[in-house]
C-alpha cells in the first residue's frame, strides 16, 4: 500500500506550502487532500 501511495500520490516540491499565510496553506492542503481522496475513490471504484 505505502508504495501505491508513493507512486500515485506524491508529492512535488511545487506543492510546499509553507510560505503561504496559515489559512490559505490549511485551504491548498484541504484541496490536495480532496483531490488525492477523490482519485482513490476512482482508482477504488475501477478495480
Amino acid at each position: 500500500m505505502f508504495c501505491f501511495w508513493q507512486n500515485n500520490f506524491s508529492f512535488s516540491e511545487k506543492e510546499d506550502f509553507s510560505d503561504l499565510p496559515p489559512n490559505q496553506r490549511k485551504k491548498r492542503i484541504q484541496q490536495r487532500i480532496d483531490d488525492v481522496t477523490t482519485k482513490l475513490h476512482q482508482e477504488t471504484a475501477a478495480k
